[in-house]
């Protein structure tokens, strides 16, 4: 007799577990069993055997019937179970042979029956109940004979996973709830790890290739144009360009007793065009005695590129050669929306001029989503294209497009002069308050909003913002006063559809 599948050294109460066993009997047992009496009352007959080799063939060939009729005159091996006896409390920790002294049985499997040489048998434990050492024994009865294997084991608590104590029997990996979770296994770390080493390294590519592309696009000199790649524009478009009319007095007027409406000369003043690779550009002149590309200006040059609303005038290329440097922006043969807005023949219904308003918002909002402020936001910088679309230009630049103060003074064109003394006068109307009295000053992005209240006010009267006043004559802080857009009768292509909301826009931004 042995255990081929014995019970674990120890194992937690009320764990159900399989126990297997062997018997096997030789000629020896037979001979031995026989001569002790314990198969006098064996046989179908009831009358005994008369050696030990037929009580070993009568063993070894009859069926045994049901468990329930099994008994030692019709099966040999007729009862085959395991139990178990709790050894506390009991005398020199004897338990047995098979029961408990005092008669009580504290594990019993279901009994088997079989034939002599099935040999292994199974038994199922539903589980131990007794804390402390147990005695588990597996019992057979052979004839009229009983025999025992016997086997210790402890029986440890019960654990209850979720009562918030890490009993023993429990740990993280059977109850992590009280536990805690288990360390991660060196294989799951270095998958971890590798996994993370691939995250960063894919990160950084990824960061360095954009990086790579940014400085690209910074030390990109496509955008630069040869003096000799510009071509003078032929034609009227190229002796007129985009005209900016502008009613201003003139400055040698000292006297301050006329109006602009009734003494002063319309003076023109003309966005230059030319021809660069095929296409009509503007052309912005800048006066500088010596140009140096430095990382600012090519940081500005790479912003304004990068750029890309329809209601911005795109930047097309720079000149840097001195005398000549300019810049090249998105030629609108419309002109400005100062030209559109003064001409009377151009019949302009509120549809259209909210458009014009909507265009340029949209374009200033673009900018200053992208950290660009405009600073020099006037009518005449927002220009109509073919299919009347207002863009924004004139932004940006700031360091590329800074005009050098010597080369001013020494300029004997007085045409240029001239001009820029118009340009310069007509943009005080367009400047802040906060800003009054000085001569240079860090735009902001309410300083442009500003301006756009300004333009407003040109798209509601259809008129230069100074109207009929006489600059000369104003003072600085100047500012339009808010339209009468109260509705006209007979006329509702000039009736403005909701003159409180359009004078509330604008006079929110700028009057109030």
């Amino acid at each position: 007799m042995r255990w081929i599948v014995s019970p674990p050294s120890e194992i937690e109460a009320e764990t159900e577990f399989n126990v297997t066993y062997e018997l096997i009997l030789d000629t020896t047992f037979y001979t031995w069993a026989f001569n002790n009496g314990y198969f006098d009352n064996s046989g179908s007959s009831g009358s005994g055997f008369a050696d030990a080799l037929t009580a070993q063939n009568w063993c070894e060939n009859t069926a045994c019937p049901a468990v329930t009729s099994a008994d030692e005159t019709n099966c040999c091996v007729h009862h085959v179970n395991a139990h178990s006896c709790p050894l506390a409390g009991l005398p020199n920790a004897l338990c047995g042979p098979w029961i408990p002294p005092t008669g009580s049985v504290f594990t019993h499997s279901s009994v088997l029956v079989g034939p002599v040489q099935q040999g292994n048998w199974t038994s199922h434990i539903g589980g131990l109940y007794e804390e402390g050492l147990t005695a588990l024994i597996a019992h057979f009865k052979v004839a009229g004979l009983h025999l025992a294997l016997e086997i210790e084991t402890k029986v440890l608590s019960k654990t209850d996973c979720g009562d918030g104590t890490c009993a023993a029997g429990e740990d993280c990996e059977t109850c992590p709830k009280d536990c805690g979770s288990c360390p991660l296994k060196s294989w799951a770390i270095a998958l971890i790890v590798t996994f993370l080493v691939i995250a960063v390294t894919a990160a950084c590519i990824v960061f360095g290739y954009f990086r790579y592309q940014q400085r690209k696009l910074l030390w990109d000199e496509s955008w630069i144009a040869k003096h000799d790649d510009i071509k003078e524009d032929d034609g009227l478009r190229g002796a007129f360009g985009s005209m900016i009319s502008v009613n201003c007095s003139s400055k040698n007027d000292i006297s301050g007793t006329n109006s602009m409406a009734m003494s002063a000369t319309r003076k023109q003043v003309f966005a230059k065009t030319a021809i660069y690779k095929g296409r009509t550009v503007c052309v912005r002149k800048i006066k500088k005695k010596e140009f140096l590309l430095t990382s600012k200006i090519r940081k500005e040059v790479k912003a304004t590129r990068e750029l890309d609303q329809l209601n911005l005038c795109k930047f097309v290329a720079g000149c840097i050669d001195v005398p000549n440097v300019c810049i090249l922006t998105e030629y609108c043969p419309k002109g400005s929306i100062s030209d559109v807005l003064m001409n009377d023949e151009v019949p302009l219904n509120w549809a259209f001029r909210f458009s014009f308003a909507s265009d340029i918002a949209r374009g200033m909002n673009h900018l200053h989503d992208h950290k660009i402020i405009h600073g020099r936001l006037k009518s005449n910088n927002c220009v109509v294209d073919d299919r009347w679309t207002v863009k924004v230009t004139d932004y940006g630049l700031t360091e590329y497009r800074t005009k050098d103060r010597m080369m001013i003074d020494l300029d004997d064109d007085d045409d240029d002069n001239d001009d820029d003394y118009y340009k310069e006068m007509r943009t005080h109307v367009y400047r802040a308050p906060e800003f009054t009295g000085q001569s240079s000053y860090i735009p902001t992005q309410a300083g442009d909003v500003y301006a756009f209240a300004i333009i407003l006010v040109e798209i509601a009267t259809r008129n230069d913002p100074y109207g009929d006043e006489d600059v000369n004559d104003l003072p600085e802080s100047w500012k339009p006063p808010v339209p009468d857009l109260n509705p006209e009768y007979g006329d509702k292509d000039n009736t403005c559809p909701c003159p409180s909301d359009y004078i509330n826009v604008s006079s929110d931004v700028n009057f109030l």
